[in-house]
């Protein structure tokens, strides 16, 4: 987990208390602090501390969510690493189903599983986000979209590192991971439940777009082709598809999300 200074404490008290009601408890919680985040944040980190085996890495200063996270994976003593984000939910199951299915499949390098989102009560949900379930689904589908849920992940973290691990793409970090993962040979997955509420809500879809989105698309596309993960028409087609949503109006993009790319 990667935190910051704009997290709100409830939502992360929220995250932290779906950790603890988890079947299978983790080994390890290795919490990276992305720089200084005032009093508010760092007393409920605090009052987790004898609760969860938390491991805090403290970093100077914020250096985004890819180093954070390459970062906090040196730490990481298992080859089984769950990802979570600072604002969402698990499901009580989700680490004893992941694991149990990563044990069983010892073939797959990334398993994720579908999120239903949701705007300030986790158990009130307003869509669902489902991504393809067998690995070469998800290779076509991944040169369209993203095709894997981050904050429900659980990797390898030899297959990860071996792929280079995180790099630097503004936005869009682990979709730049999954494709070199893919044309490095990695096996992906998706379990067809939902295991994590994401706090994606009305207000965040909206928020989706300017240029520092179209910027992060653009790049996103031009790296893909020059591996050769899609073809020039492919970028085309792309560019085209993912750049005008992000220059709408924002309530015109809530709209396209909640009904072209989300399932009640």
């Amino acid at each position: 987990m990667s935190l910051y200074s704009r997290e709100r404490p409830s939502s992360l008290k929220c995250a932290l208390t779906s950790i603890l009601g988890q079947t299978l408890p983790p080994c390890e919680v290795i919490f990276v602090i992305d720089g200084p985040i005032g009093e508010e944040l760092e007393s409920v980190v605090q009052s987790y501390l004898t609760l969860l085996p938390i491991e805090i890495v403290q970093l100077p200063h914020n250096v985004g969510l890819a180093a954070a996270l390459n970062e906090g994976l040196k730490y990481c003593n298992h080859e089984l690493v769950a990802r979570f984000d600072t604002d969402d939910w698990c499901a009580p199951e989700r680490f004893a189903a992941q694991c149990s299915w990563m044990n069983q499949h010892p073939q797959i390098d990334v398993l994720g599983t579908w999120i239903a989102e949701f705007d300030v009560d986790p158990q009130v949900t307003s869509g669902l986000r489902k991504v393809p379930l067998e690995h070469a689904q998800i290779v076509r589908f991944a040169r369209f979209r993203n095709p894997m849920n981050h904050m429900t992940v659980m990797y390898r973290k030899s297959a990860v590192n071996l792929a280079g691990s995180y790099q630097e793409l503004d936005l869009m970090e682990d979709y730049w991971l999954w494709v070199r993962m893919i044309r490095n040979g990695s096996k992906f997955a998706n379990l067809e439940q939902v295991l994590v509420n994401a706090r994606a809500g009305t207000e965040l879809l909206q928020r989706r777009g300017g240029m520092r989105y179209v910027k992060s698309e653009i790049k996103a596309q031009r790296l893909f082709h020059k591996v050769k993960f899609v073809t020039f028409p492919q970028l085309v087609y792309n560019l085209v598809l993912r750049v005008l949503p992000r220059l709408v109006p924002r309530v015109v993009r809530g709209v396209i999300y909640r009904v072209a790319l989300r399932s009640r």
